[in-house]
């Protein structure tokens, strides 16, 4: 298959993951309701978390041999950074404090996330960079979308998370080389 259509399937499929985001911060908020402090942030982070990093280490598996350490790394680096955001910013829901937050909470998930990561990529440091960008990148649109912060939800909204995906699936195409099939001898 043509490596550039290979590549765009593959970026279609991650845009995909986005679901991990409603649905983990769905069932965060069920659980827990806001987010009002650290550890309510520890325990939402955790859950969403779980949800996303499944969502995404299946696709993520199509492209290199990630481990499912993914999955783990994607929740506690959550659920870390989420509490620590809370414990640093607060829980406003003006502009800057969003945005903060959610850089707080992505570098610590990046650097959660390039810990497994790594392994499949050379460049896979520039993750954690990507994560923080991303991360407030998401809260960010959510909030200039109306999505209505003052629940204290644990994840940013559909659109965040599409933003969310659409940035990382396109550095993720450049950060990890898609796997090659082993050669067959006779």
């Amino acid at each position: 298959m043509n490596p550039i259509l290979a590549s765009l399937g593959w970026w279609t499929l991650w845009q995909l993951t986005f679901i991990g985001f409603p649905i983990g911060g769905g069932i965060a908020y069920f659980l827990l309701k806001s987010v009002d402090g650290p550890l309510k942030g520890l325990l939402a982070g955790a859950i969403a978390g779980l949800f996303i990093g499944t969502a995404q280490w299946p696709v993520l598996r199509r492209r290199s041999h990630i481990k499912v350490w993914w999955i783990v790394a994607t929740s506690l680096g959550l659920a870390f950074g989420l509490a620590a955001s809370i414990t640093v910013m607060g829980t406003g829901t003006e502009a800057f404090p969003v945005l903060l937050r959610g850089a707080i909470a992505g570098i610590v998930l990046g650097f959660a996330q390039w810990l497994v990561l790594r392994e499949a990529s050379p460049k896979a440091l520039w993750w954690v960079f990507v994560m923080t960008c991303s991360w407030a990148l998401g809260w960010t649109v959510s909030r200039a979308a109306g999505v209505d912060l003052s629940y204290s939800w644990a994840v940013f909204g559909a659109l965040g998370a599409l933003a969310f995906t659409i940035v990382t699936g396109g550095v993720l195409l450049v950060l990890v080389p898609p796997e090659r099939p082993a050669l067959r001898t006779r």
